[in-house]
């Protein structure tokens, strides 16, 4: 994978993603998503990409704002800036922990510092890709029943980018089975690990499906929320394409 083709497709998303984006959200423009740092992704240990539901700007109310990145405006701030950001967001904290520990020989959540005390963890995250299946600003919470029209209306950037971005471990934030159909998967290749976390390897690829970061404290707990994630990838490595 070449690092000069990612940031031309990445261009390319871009523009295809504010042609498409939806005018009937007149206060609002698209909020972009996609690889962080081209050359990090490509060198990374792992292709990581997390698969969200839909982004906001906290700036605005809902279906206000947008107009920037949250891949190359938010997740590119220098460390210290953006640790003290990352630990404070339910949904950011344990994707930079998740995130941390794939890329440092699967460190267990126990062991792992804060990211307020230990910043550097923060830039972790330049080596990783996001995709939202939404990229208008709305609420902090997606109810479910709207996926499906969200995935409809965005579908063909949403397969372009993991095409482009051909990560090799996909974590999805409870948005896997909007995207069951057209990545060929059948039920029958489903390992349901427990009642929080299913997972498919498939062609030299592992898809993680697990619910969002942000649900965790209540529903299950933060540690084993990452500690779930960590331990899929760990025992099935193997299967993932060098």
């Amino acid at each position: 994978m070449e690092v000069d083709f990612l940031r031309k497709e990445e261009k390319l998303i871009r523009q295809s993603i504010a042609r498409k984006y939806d005018k009937r959200i007149e206060n609002a423009s698209p909020l972009y998503d996609g690889i962080v740092d081209e050359e990090k992704y490509v060198s990374a240990k792992y292709r990581i990409c997390w698969i969200l539901k839909e982004p906001y700007d906290s700036e605005y109310p809902a279906n206000e704002g947008g107009g920037w990145s949250i891949a190359k405006d938010f997740l590119t701030q220098d460390q210290e800036t953006l640790a003290p950001k990352l630990y404070a967001s339910n949904t950011w904290r344990p994707i930079t922990y998740v995130t941390y520990s794939l890329l440092n020989n699967f460190v267990p959540y126990n062991k792992l510092e804060y990211i307020t005390d230990k910043p550097e963890m923060a830039s972790v995250l330049r080596n990783i890709a996001v995709i939202n299946i939404g990229k208008m600003p709305a609420t902090s919470r997606t109810p479910d029943a709207k996926l499906p029209q969200l995935y409809e209306f965005w579908k063909p950037v949403l397969l372009r980018q993991l095409k482009s971005y051909d990560p090799q471990i996909l974590i999805f934030g409870n948005t896997f089975y909007q995207f069951f159909e057209d990545l060929n998967i059948s039920e029958s290749e489903i390992k349901h690990i427990n009642n929080q976390i299913d997972c498919v390897t498939k062609n030299n690829k592992l898809y993680i499906n697990a619910y969002h970061p942000s649900v965790r404290g209540v529903t299950i707990s933060e540690e084993d929320y990452c500690q779930g994630i960590i331990n899929i990838v760990k025992n099935n490595i193997k299967t993932v394409k060098p």
